[in-house]
């Protein structure tokens, strides 16, 4: 009897450019939890992280392209499917076959560059002034792309590639999530748990 292959493993499970969007667990005893946390609280959603999928036919499996603290990596969607530390949603859109290459064509020319930690003080001061649900309809003309990111400004540029607006350069994960929800062709995120 042959065992079925995980999620991560099989392509028919998502489509390149799919949106993965990530619920830290906070646990007390671990400091490195308050950060999701606090986005959380401060955006009133449940996502505190967002990445795009890519699928890689050598290796066979899905991995995520994100925005971290170290810079847009390219990381194995399976450490991720740790129930104990991540509840995780998947958001998929239906956009031909060259939209996505766009959208992945940017995520992974954004790999290698450095997180931006000042837009993470502007986001923050922005919603210190306007509130959080006003910061995510902020829009600042940005003609050069940046040379760092954030995971959701990463996700947003992405998706600009092929004129899908899902928020302003302020924008943090849960405000594109629920700009994605809004957009009426797009179906409810998939709930995984395996």
């Amino acid at each position: 009897m042959s065992q079925r292959k995980p999620i991560w493993e099989r392509k028919s499970s998502f489509c390149g450019g799919d949106v993965v969007a990530v619920h830290r667990i906070t646990r007390w005893f671990k400091p490195s939890t308050y950060t999701s946390a606090r986005i959380r609280q401060t955006t009133d959603s449940e996502w505190n992280h967002l990445g795009i999928l890519v699928w890689d036919e050598q290796e066979r499996r899905w991995y995520v392209v994100e925005a971290l603290f170290s810079g847009v990596i390219v990381r194995p969607l399976e450490v991720y499917f740790d129930p104990k530390r991540y509840r995780l949603g998947f958001f998929t859109i239906p956009l031909p076959q060259r939209d996505r290459d766009k959208i992945l064509d940017f995520a992974l020319d954004a790999v290698g560059s450095k997180y931006s930690f000042k837009r993470i003080l502007a986001i923050r001061l922005f919603q210190l002034c306007f509130g959080y649900k006003t910061v995510g309809n902020i829009r600042i003309v940005d003609q050069v792309p940046p040379d760092s990111y954030i995971c959701s400004g990463l996700v947003i540029r992405s998706y600009r590639a092929v004129s899908q607006r899902l928020g302003g350069l302020f924008s943090a994960p849960g405000y594109v999530t629920k700009k994605m929800l809004e957009i009426e062709r797009w179906p409810a995120p998939m709930e995984v748990s395996e």
